[in-house]
């Protein structure tokens, strides 16, 4: 009885990220935010989203998080009862988006080349040898 949580994830954000965690209860946002923004180029978050982000950073194919959460709040008009930009309600919408496959992440099984082509490294052929 309750929860069994899967052995590809060490830690929370990598659980939010692939479904496993309810994006509704997570408490801090930073850690899978960062994987969103590893995994999804900026020009994808720019043409899903219709923002436009500021490339002053020296990795210009990737974006910080804070600042895609900044850029996609004030974009949508989410404010928070201080009249800031509410991060928290951005990234929530944008992990949806990630988990439901809005924002389209994909990659080849591990051990395959570029081609996609290959399996474990030792198979049953290869330890018989």
């Amino acid at each position: 009885p309750g929860l069994v949580f899967p052995n590809f994830a060490s830690s929370k954000g990598e659980l939010i990220t692939r479904g496993v965690l309810p994006i509704d209860q997570m408490r801090s946002s930073a850690e899978a935010m960062e994987i969103v923004c590893k995994t999804i180029s900026r020009s994808e978050l720019e043409l899903v989203y219709g923002i436009n982000l500021e490339c002053d950073q020296a990795d210009v194919e990737h974006t910080a998080a804070e600042e895609l959460l900044e850029v996609h709040a004030r974009a949508r008009g989410f404010r928070n009862k201080h009249d800031q930009a509410d991060r928290q309600r951005s990234a929530r919408v944008i992990l949806k988006d990630y988990v439901n496959g809005k924002l389209v992440y994909c990659t080849l099984p591990p051990h395959a080349d570029a081609a996609g082509v290959g399996g474990p490294r030792e198979g049953p052929k290869d330890a018989a040898k």
